[in-house]
C-alpha cells in the first residue's frame, strides 16, 4: 500500500516525443522513501532519457512529475539540486580537478554566491569519498584515474549533495565485479537510512538482487513495474531482452537469481508437439529436464520429492509435475496426476535413482506405455529400497523399453 507520507516523486504517464519520435510513452512510476528501484530495458528502451526527465533535464510533452509532493516544473533549480542529485552514464569534462574538488561540486545547491565550502562541506565531502572507498584519491587529478575510479568519484559527488532522490544511471559501468556488488551493497544500505534510490541498470542478477521494486521499458513504453518477482519472470526477459532464462531463489540465500540466460533457439515446431515425461529421483534430473526443455519437447515430470533439487529444477523450468512431502503417502490426487501426465506422454524417460516409493508408483504407471526409453548408469543404480519390487518392474521396462542416453533422445525424437 502506497503511503503518501514517504511518497518521494511519482509521475503519471508521462510522454517525451522529440521531433516525432516517442522517447517515453506514458510512463506513471511512485517512490517511495528508502527505495531502491531499478531500471531495466534494452539500450535505447528509455531509461536515461527518464532519468533525466525526473532530474528536470528534460521537459515531458504530456504528463505530470511530483517530487516530494510538489510539481516538478514548479520547483526551482536551487530547489531542485538540493533535493535530486543526478549521476550521469557520460562523465563530464574534469581536466583539471582533483577528486576533492570534483566531489566538492556536490556541495555547491548549498553555497551562495562567491561563498566559500565550509568545514562541514568538507567533512561531508570526506565521509563521500569514504563511502565509496576512494579517500586515497583526494589530491589526485581526474584526469589520472581509470573509468572505474571515475565512476566512483562522480557517485561520490551525488551522495555529497545530500540528496532525497538519487538518480544514477548505468552506476556500475567500467566497474569490476567486486565493486559493481561494493556499489549496489552500499545503495541498499543507504536506502535503509532512508535515501531513495533509482538506478538504470544492465546486470539483471544485481537488479534483482539489490531492487525493492524494477521498471521494465521496452521502446518507451513500460512493460512492467512491481517487485522482482513480478518483473524478471522467463516471459518477460525472454520478449523484451530476446533471450532465454530460468528465474529462481538461492537455497542458501533466498535471493532471486538468473539461470541459463541463453540465446532464444530457432523454434523446432516438430519438437514443441512431442510431450516426453521424465521419471526419477535422485537429485540429478535437472539437466535431464533443462536438456529436454532447452531442444523445445513438452516436458513433464513426476512423482518428486517436495524441497528436492529434482523438485527446485522442475520448478524453476516451469515444467508441469506431480510432487508429494517425504513425511506424507502419496494421496490419491497426487497419483492421479502423475498418471494423467504419463499417458498424455509421447515418450516416457525413466532415469536412475527409480527404486524407491515414489518410484515404484511411476513404474507401475509407466507399465502400459508403449514408448520407454532408460537412460541407464548401472554403476550408479541404487539399491531396491522396496523389497526389490521395483528392481523387477524396472527390469521387465527395460527388456521391452530401450536403452539410451540423453544425447541421443534429443537428436532422435527431434528429427
Amino acid at each position: 500500500m502506497t503511503n503518501e507520507m514517504d511518497l518521494v516523486l511519482s509521475a503519471h504517464e508521462v510522454t517525451v516525443d522529440i521531433g516525432g519520435s516517442f522517447l517515453l510513452q506514458k510512463v506513471s512510476i511512485s517512490l517511495q522513501k528508502g527505495q531502491v528501484v531499478g531500471l531495466i530495458g534494452p539500450n535505447g528502451s528509455g531509461k536515461t532519457t527518464l532519468i533525466n526527465t525526473i532530474a528536470g533535464l528534460i521537459k515531458p510533452t504530456t504528463g505530470s512529475i511530483n517530487l516530494m509532493g510538489k510539481s516538478l516544473s514548479a520547483t526551482n533549480l536551487e530547489q531542485r539540486a538540493r533535493l535530486v542529485s543526478l549521476v550521469p552514464q557520460h562523465m563530464p569534462y574534469t581536466f583539471g580537478f582533483n577528486c576533492f574538488d570534483l566531489v566538492l561540486m556536490g556541495r555547491y545547491p548549498y553555497m551562495r554566491r562567491f561563498q566559500v565550502e565550509t568545514q562541514i562541506d568538507r567533512d561531508i565531502v570526506s565521509e563521500s569519498m569514504s563511502l565509496m572507498k576512494i579517500s586515497s584519491l583526494v589530491n589526485k587529478p581526474m584526469d589520472n584515474l581509470s573509468a572505474g575510479e571515475k565512476q566512483r568519484v562522480f557517485i561520490a559527488r551525488g551522495l555529497a549533495q545530500q540528496p532525497k532522490l538519487l538518480l544514477l544511471d548505468e552506476p556500475t559501468a567500467n566497474l569490476d565485479i567486486q565493486f559493481q556488488i561494493e556499489v549496489m551493497a552500499l545503495m541498499r544500505a543507504l536506502a535503509k537510512d532512508g535515501l531513495t534510490i533509482m538506478a538504470a541498470i544492465h546486470n539483471l542478477s544485481l537488479a534483482a538482487r539489490f531492487c525493492d521494486r524494477i521498471l521494465l521499458l521496452e521502446k518507451g513504453r513500460m512493460v512492467k513495474f512491481g517487485t522482482p518477482e513480478e518483473v524478471l519472470t522467463t516471459t518477460n526477459i525472454r520478449k523484451v531482452f530476446n533471450v532465454d532464462s530460468f528465474v529462481a531463489h538461492n537455497l542458501l540465500t533466498g535471493e532471486l537469481e538468473l539461470h541459463g540466460v541463453n540465446l532464444i533457439r530457432p523454434t523446432n515446431q516438430e519438437n514443441e508437439a512431442i510431450r516426453v515425461h521424465v521419471v526419477g529421483t535422485g537429485g540429478a534430473m535437472g539437466k535431464i529436464f533443462y536438456t529436454l526443455k532447452d531442444s523445445g519437447f513438452q516436458v513433464t515430470a513426476g512423482i518428486l520429492h517436495n524441497g528436492t533439487n529434482d523438485h527446485r529444477s522442475a520448478t524453476i523450468l516451469d515444467l508441469e509435475f506431480s510432487s508429494s512431502d517425504y513425511t506424507k503417502k502419496v494421496d490419491r490426487e497426487t497419483r492421479d496426476k502423475n498418471n494423467r501426465l504419463i499417458s498424455n506422454a509421447d515418450y516416457v524417460v525413466i532415469s536412475n535413482g527409480i527404486f524407491s516409493e515414489l518410484g515404484l508408483i511411476s513404474l507401475r504407471a509407466i507399465k502400459p506405455s508403449s514408448n520407454v526409453l532408460l537412460i541407464e548408469e548401472p554403476d550408479l543404480l541404487p539399491p531396491d529400497d522396496v523389497g526389490g519390487d521395483a528392481a523387477k518392474l524396472y527390469q521387465q521396462l527395460r527388456s521391452r523399453g530401450r536403452l539410451t542416453t540423453l544425447e541421443t533422445i534429443v537428436a532422435d525424437l527431434g528429427r
